[in-house]
């Protein structure tokens, strides 16, 4: 494996280990707002919240199971 890809690797872990735990945090913060199930649209939107991050950090969309990784 070359060091390219161990460096990519690290940071694909690091980012989606954030994003993991951003969210789970605003599914919290949106359970105290509106109750312990959270709107559709209050859960897409945190989704792709996450999701332009990723793009944003990586340089690519998340897949589809990198997508279902961070939010289940």
């Amino acid at each position: 494996m070359s060091d390219t890809t161990t460096t990519t690797d690290k940071k694909l872990e690091k980012v989606m280990n954030k994003l993991e735990k951003e969210g789970m945090e605003n599914v919290k913060t949106l359970q105290k707002k509106e109750g312990m199930i959270p709107t559709e649209q209050s859960l897409i939107n945190l989704m792709q919240k996450g999701a332009d991050e990723f793009e944003k950090e990586m340089g690519r969309p998340m897949n589809y199971g990198e997508m279902r990784e961070i939010y289940g």
